[in-house]
């Protein structure tokens, strides 16, 4: 009977007794001189390790201060942790796992998934125990937990900007319907959660909202909070049940949550989506492409190339030779027709090229090419 009580605790990552206020932990610039030497230590370790490129990415300082936390500032036993999550990712590489067949069919379900952040760059994860598939594997299902979890981490990527020292997420846990037999409950799921995000994704939490709680969960919850570490109960909200739109709303507020950051059902703007919220994956990806493809910053020797055109049923295009290589303008919907027999490289919607609604270049304006286009023009690589 206690099992679904161990899923809720298994969620939780394992917290140090350092850091029990609600805040983001310390940056480097923070660290006490004891703390600092363990920082070093750890990344000389990390540092003689056989990495690939995309290992050594993931292993920032915010990265290797994780897993320290996690091991009370001892170097040692945060240096053999780190190591079990580098070999975990390269068996398991969940950062590659992408929104496709069975993980794209459980996100269509909509029972865990990242949908906005609060005021302070959070990501926030909503649960929903009452949509939890039932025709999923415990493989397939953890499947998907491992993309969500990568997900919530591209999006911190995201708003590194803003935010540039928040590294952990907010969970919205909706318990409303929640049975002791549902797949909710799975106890092999949740064991498995459970070393998952203890082991490889440890101190990830800003706090957890517990709403909809059925009575019965709030008795054993006393019961199984004994066992629980101390740091780790007082990530727990519990939200006072009951409450109107509007108090929803001022208990959100004052934790930190915009109402046009909210979905409706816990007092906010948002109505709650009906389909998979966009992925962070899919921009990732677009990104790579983009970076892949070669920017030649735009200049006034642009504007005396010679030019040919062309077009079809839907668009016309401008094309700008120079050196063997084409620069090339999109008419208003088609950014890949090809230019001759050449090779073009075509414009995307990336930061800094040209749109495909960007004005078409006509015989009256060649020469002002440099004005029309944007920052970049792209060429073939």
């Amino acid at each position: 009977k206690l099992q679904f009580l161990y899923l809720i605790g298994s969620v939780l990552p394992q917290y140090s007794l350092r850091n029990m206020e609600f805040r983001d932990a310390p940056g480097v610039a923070e660290l006490a001189p004891a703390e600092l030497a363990a920082l070093e230590e750890v990344r000389r370790t990390a540092d003689a390790w056989e990495l690939t490129a995309a290992e050594r990415e993931w292993m920032t300082d915010a990265t290797l201060l994780r897993f320290l936390r996690a091991r009370r500032y001892e170097a040692k036993a945060a240096a053999q942790m780190l190591q079990g999550a580098v070999k975990f990712r390269s068996e398991h590489k969940p950062h590659e796992i992408r929104p496709e067949g069975r993980v794209l069919e459980f996100a269509k379900h909509l029972s865990y998934y990242f949908h906005m952040a609060d005021d302070n760059g959070h990501p926030v994860c909503y649960m929903r125990f009452n949509r939890t598939p039932h025709a999923f594997s415990v493989d397939e299902t953890m499947q998907h937990i491992m993309f969500v979890m990568e997900e919530g981490e591209r999006l911190l990527k995201e708003r590194r900007g803003r935010f540039p020292h928040t590294e952990r997420f907010v969970y919205l846990i909706d318990l409303a319907g929640f049975t002791l037999r549902g797949p909710g409950a799975d106890m092999s799921v949740s064991k498995k959660w459970g070393a998952l995000m203890s082991d490889q994704y440890p101190e990830k939490l800003a706090a957890a909202y517990l709403v909809n709680y059925p009575y019965v969960f709030s008795m054993f919850w006393k019961m199984i909070t004994v066992f629980m570490d101390k740091v780790q109960v007082q990530k727990v909200q519990w939200v006072p049940k009951g409450l109107s739109h509007a108090q929803l709303r001022e208990y959100f507020l004052a934790k930190g949550f915009a109402p046009s950051q909210l979905e409706q059902p816990y007092g906010g703007d948002v109505a709650p989506p009906t389909e998979p919220v966009p992925f962070a994956f899919c921009r990732a990806e677009a990104a790579r492409q983009a970076a892949a493809t070669r920017y030649v910053p735009v200049t006034a020797a642009h504007t005396s190339l010679s030019t040919s055109s062309v077009s079809n049923t839907s668009t016309s295009s401008r094309a700008y030779r120079k050196g063997g290589k084409w620069i090339r303008e999109p008419g208003n919907s088609d950014a890949s027709v090809p230019v001759s027999s050449a090779s073009a490289g075509s414009l995307s919607s990336a930061p800094g090229s040209l749109s495909s609604s960007s004005p078409a270049i006509g015989e009256e304006n060649d020469g002002a090419l440099a004005d029309l286009l944007s920052e970049y023009v792209i060429v073939d690589a």
